[in-house]
């Protein structure tokens, strides 16, 4: 894993906008794929944490390009429970957000 403090980072600025995101997950996702610039900063920080060379379950094929699968970022990692518990108005606090479920 290479830098996980820009991944906590990235996380954190995600969640932090998470209060103005519907709480249905699939338009969580929708949103998210399509006008979240916080969700293309978490994408960038997970390539940078985990390259697709040692965390390969990461990624998939698209346009003959390997990208993160959002579905394994927001679903296999908790990311999306904790989104859609914010968008519903929960808090979270700051000191307890890591990086570890992310690409651990």
């Amino acid at each position: 894993m290479e830098d996980t403090a820009s991944l906590r980072q990235a996380v954190l600025a995600w969640l932090e906008q998470a209060p103005d995101l519907p709480s249905i997950p699939q338009a969580i996702t929708d949103v998210a794929l399509s006008t979240q610039p916080e969700f293309d900063a978490l994408i960038n920080a997970v390539v940078g944490a985990a390259p697709k060379s040692e965390h390969r379950d990461l990624y998939g094929k698209a346009d003959d390009d390997w990208v993160p699968r959002w579905s394994t970022l927001l679903g296999g990692s908790g990311l999306g429970d904790a989104t859609r518990l914010v968008a519903q108005g929960a808090t979270v606090p700051v000191e307890e957000v890591g990086v570890c479920c992310m690409v651990g």
